[in-house]
């Protein structure tokens, strides 16, 4: 969305000539956010989210608005993976948000490895977690930034259900047990 604002802003406002049609991962993102314009994205963003045929709390408002902002990620990781027809400029688009996105998950897992007396990577696991690890592409991206930054791990497991996976080695301590 911020890149998205960023080039709306780029465009001339007052000029004789009709500004440039948007690259198309922009014009996909406001079709998926089902807005026709950058501003009223904006506002969008802004709105209440709630539905009035069925009055909600602000906090169901309040997820209903970041479920829709968090739609937009499918339109990233399309362009950045998926659709191999698109251009090259919305791809590079694309690969630069993600790449801008995956920076604090790599950061954070230095950081939790720390100098590696607790932890070493090439003897333990990587568990992650959430919808977006679906992605083979955003998945092989971190393990490249964390290989470049010497960092490489014996084991990299994607967890579907962190309750699912809790329940399993819980019941795997309990029948050591028996």
């Amino acid at each position: 969305m911020r890149q998205l604002m960023f080039a709306a802003d780029a465009q001339p406002v007052l000029s004789s000539t009709a500004s440039p049609p948007l690259l198309p991962i922009f014009a996909s993102l406001l079709s998926r956010l089902k807005v026709s314009t950058p501003a009223e994205m904006i506002d969008k963003i802004y709105s209440d989210h709630s539905n009035p045929a069925s009055p909600s709390s602000f906090s169901e408002a309040e997820t209903q608005r970041k479920l829709w902002i968090a739609d937009s990620s499918r339109v990233v990781f399309q362009y950045a993976f998926e659709d191999s027809e698109v251009d090259a400029e919305s791809r590079r688009i694309a690969l630069s948000i993600l790449e801008e996105a995956i920076e604090p998950l790599v950061e954070a897992t230095l950081r939790l490895i720390g100098d590696r007396s607790i932890v070493d990577p090439e003897k333990g696991s990587l568990s992650l977690g959430g919808g977006l690890w679906n992605s083979e592409g955003y998945k092989d991206m971190l393990l490249e930034k964390l290989k470049k930054k010497g960092v490489e791990f014996a084991q990299v497991a994607i967890v579907k259900s962190a309750a699912e996976e809790g329940v399993k080695a819980l019941l795997a301590l309990d029948h050591r047990k028996v």
